[in-house]
């Protein structure tokens, strides 16, 4: 399995909102109003999307051309963050209801699953669906949830 990239020194913290535009501009070196198939992968990464290099070979270019342009490229900035979801995010979902150890209790998760529905007012999750979710990322008193276990669950499932 291929390995998202990393390093670099266009890294950005997961705190940095970067406009799509400006980074396109800022990657599009020859000012053509196109990017190659490398500056469109970089430009890709310093959104904060992280694809393999399959990914983005199979799926990204296949999708969006290896010369995108600006409408091109901000459409495959939307559709790779859905895809792929930034676990920080996700993280910062929780944080009103995270204690400072990262963790939130089990009663809380529990009764925001069992409280969520869908549009139709059906309960958007089952009970065997509640309690794999709870089980996921419990700690060993089974009484609060580390949230960063959770998130990286809800990524990977």
């Amino acid at each position: 399995m291929d390995e998202p990239r990393s390093g670099g020194s266009s890294e950005v913290s997961p705190d940095t909102k970067l406009d799509e535009r400006s980074v396109f501009y800022l990657f599009d070196a020859d000012a053509d109003g196109r990017l190659t198939s490398d500056e469109f992968k970089e430009a890709l990464r310093v959104c904060g999307v992280q694809l393999t290099d399959r990914e983005f070979t199979e799926e990204v270019l296949v999708e969006f051309g290896a010369h995108p342009n600006i409408i091109n490229f901000s459409s495959a900035v939307a559709v790779c963050r859905e895809r792929n979801p930034d676990p920080s995010v996700l993280r910062d979902l929780f944080d009103p209801l995270t204690d400072s150890e990262g963790r939130i209790q089990t009663e809380c998760l529990d009764y925001l699953l069992r409280r969520s529905k869908e549009s139709s007012g059906q309960p958007s999750f089952s009970e065997e669906e509640i309690t794999d979710l709870l089980e996921a990322a419990v700690d060993e008193n089974g009484t609060k949830i580390n949230v960063n276990d959770f998130c990286n669950y809800l990524i990977k499932s």
